[in-house]
């Protein structure tokens, strides 16, 4: 009865220290996946800052070349007026004698 005692207490004892062996492996594997789930946090937060910070900075290239064609095409739309402006000052100064005499004559008659 002696041996079948001790080789009761062997198992029980094995079977303890599997058990403590188990729990310390999962409180491992626990801390593991908490430590991996930070680093992940902390990547994906530095990846939306990058994404972040990459948009702000295509958002502001896209703007100043939105600016830039807008200047670009106000001054050709200045420099179009421009030249309707003098093209037509041109025809009054060439033929603003002859409409008037044409515009007198109509009225007088002649």
């Amino acid at each position: 009865m002696r041996k079948e005692c001790a080789f009761t207490e062997q198992i029980i004892k094995l079977i303890v220290e599997t058990d403590k062996a188990s729990r310390l492996d999962v409180d491992k594997a626990l801390k593991h996946r908490e430590e991996v789930t930070q680093e992940l946090t902390m990547r994906k937060a530095a990846i939306d800052a990058q994404y972040k910070k990459d948009a702000d900075i295509k958002v502001t290239k896209a703007r100043i070349a939105a600016q830039k064609e807008t200047e670009n095409f106000k001054e050709d739309l200045v420099s179009l007026e421009k030249r309707k402006a003098e093209k037509l000052q041109r025809q009054y100064d060439e033929n603003h004698e002859a409409w008037e005499k044409k515009i007198f004559e109509n009225i007088t008659g002649r």
